[in-house]
């Protein structure tokens, strides 16, 4: 204590504030060079985040055409089919065979993973372009209103053929299944209120158009969101 009091008492002021200024100094220095280090760090991981992000709304931007693929397909199917409804027997066989699988779906899926990961994590707070936080909210947004549009779609169309599926013979569903007689099958489904209200809706109403036309919109989009993505990396 003694030694420690002897040297404090040979300290002028201006030595003392010196060396209360240089504490302050490194202190400051030690903690700003953290937090600058934490920022940097946290950049990073939102880079590498919107990486991932930036890959999933590719897979998810292929998924949609893909879908739009087969929307087209069976949007000219059932366009094609729709003036034999009265006269299914004249419709012609290769018409038939090219457009006999609309009576199948595909159902859209979305991914969103990356997505979530970057909301949840603390690194995108050092994102500076909030702008594209927002778009980004958007797009997924859509995607997911596709998926459900999609699906609400599907969920119709199944119930219509469910419906005609239960209302037939087994040896019909076997005609029907194996398509041994390809316009017999064909008439038969057509035949059935069920099966023709499907065409007719589908061609009448719009229902799977607008589904595609919003789909495409939504490529665009993704297609719009790619390069924003690219140009903050």
């Amino acid at each position: 204590m003694g030694r420690i009091r002897e040297v404090m008492s040979s300290w002028k002021a201006g030595d003392f504030f010196r060396q209360l200024a240089t504490v302050i100094i490194g202190i400051v220095v030690t903690f700003g060079g953290s937090a600058l280090i934490q920022r940097s760090a946290e950049r990073k991981e939102a880079r590498h985040l919107l990486t991932m992000v930036r890959s999933e709304l590719q897979l998810n931007k292929k998924a949609i055409e893909d879908q739009i693929e087969w929307h087209e397909h069976e949007l000219a199917g059932v366009r094609a089919f729709f003036p034999y409804l009265e006269n299914p027997g004249d419709v012609p066989i290769d018409t038939l065979v090219k457009y006999s699988n609309i009576m199948s779906s595909i159902v859209l899926s979305a991914h969103s993973n990356a997505f979530q990961m970057l909301k949840t994590s603390s690194a995108v707070q050092s994102m500076n372009d909030k702008r594209l936080l927002l778009d980004l909210f958007k797009v997924y947004s859509n995607l997911d209103a596709n998926v459900s549009n999609v699906r609400g779609y599907v969920d119709s169309k199944t119930a219509d053929f469910d419906i005609y599926y239960q209302s037939i013979e087994r040896d019909e569903v076997e005609m029907v299944f194996g398509m041994a007689d390809p316009m017999a099958a064909f008439a038969h489904m057509t035949g059935h209120s069920t099966i023709a209200q499907y065409v007719t809706r589908t061609t009448r109403q719009g229902w799977l158009s607008n589904i595609t036309e919003q789909m495409k919109r939504t490529v665009k989009d993704l297609e719009e969101m790619d390069d924003k993505i690219e140009n903050f990396l």
